[in-house]
């Protein structure tokens, strides 16, 4: 039995954030287990914030896309501090996570004066650097897979 749906390509799409925002959120959860200088929490927060961020990124193209490329605006509707920490994660997603720009990977070759070669030096861009709250990460992806759970009923009840 097929249930109607006011909007498919919108129902989809809610329905593929909800997902990412949950997974984000147990990224997060299992990272707490780990030290923040660990291998392991900076992949667990690097998948969170990758996953958090998805929703928000244009995900179809084509004429006729079989969900909406990104989450509901509505659905967006934050206080300042969660809007601060949301803006955080996805300015870390796409200056630090999926592309490595130069503030957070400076490079400086200077002349070494003692063998008269180059001596370069670099910073690496970690998240443990970030000082990203992880409860309250896990909060606000909790709060929008629930947004979208809740979406996506509006959506199949719109519909009877």
């Amino acid at each position: 039995m097929s249930i109607p749906i006011h909007d498919e390509a919108r129902f989809r799409r809610t329905q593929i954030s909800r997902q990412d925002f949950t997974q984000a959120a147990v990224f997060v959860a299992a990272a707490r287990k780990y030290s923040l200088d660990s291998i392991e929490y900076e992949a667990l927060i690097i998948a969170a914030i990758i996953h958090y961020a998805r929703p928000f990124s244009n995900n179809e193209k084509g004429k006729a896309p079989p969900s909406d490329p990104k989450v509901a605006p509505e659905l967006m509707e934050f206080d300042d501090e969660q809007l601060k920490l949301h803006e955080h994660i996805l300015a870390l997603r796409n200056k630090a996570v999926a592309h490595a720009e130069y503030t957070n990977y400076p490079i400086d070759v200077s002349a070494d004066g003692t063998s008269g070669g180059l001596e370069v030096t670099s910073y690496r861009w970690t998240v443990a650097t970030e000082r990203l709250d992880p409860f309250g990460f896990k909060c606000l992806a909790d709060e929008m897979a629930n947004r979208c759970a809740l979406g996506v009923y509006e959506d199949i009840e719109l519909r009877r």
